[in-house]
């Protein structure tokens, strides 16, 4: 199935790519751990942007640690969707590296995707 997700975002196939999210919404288990080795090592930045990004909606637990380092990817897509995936978790730890990319990080999306994921993770109780 990773293969398929690959694929289908490399080909900008949204039909498949749509219908393996939600398999992995369907059965978060089975796949949380191909999900975090293709964030954190797959060498096409759309793909580790993309399964960020499925990361942070299926607020995946333990997942926290990895999102942080990927504050630090090359790709801006990789950081914008894992300041926000953070914000989606809640994990006040990334709080302090997220201000910095609010204030600093060269890609404006990704200063805006930091603020708001601060906002949410300074509202939460």
């Amino acid at each position: 199935m990773m293969k398929e997700w690959r694929d289908g975002i490399i080909n900008k196939d949204q039909e498949s790519v749509m219908a393996i999210d939600l398999a992995f919404h369907n059965y978060p288990a089975e796949f949380r751990d191909e999900l975090l080795r293709s964030a954190e090592h797959d060498e096409e930045p759309r793909v580790r942007a993309f399964s960020t990004r499925v990361i942070g909606n299926l607020k995946m637990q333990g997942a926290a640690e990895l999102l942080r380092r990927l504050l630090g990817d090359k790709s801006e897509f990789v950081r914008h969707n894992a300041a926000w995936a953070l914000g989606e978790i809640g994990d006040r730890q990334a709080a302090s590296e997220i201000r910095r990319l609010a204030a600093k990080d060269p890609a404006p999306a990704v200063q805006t995707a930091a603020r708001e994921a601060l906002k949410r993770i300074e509202s939460r109780p």
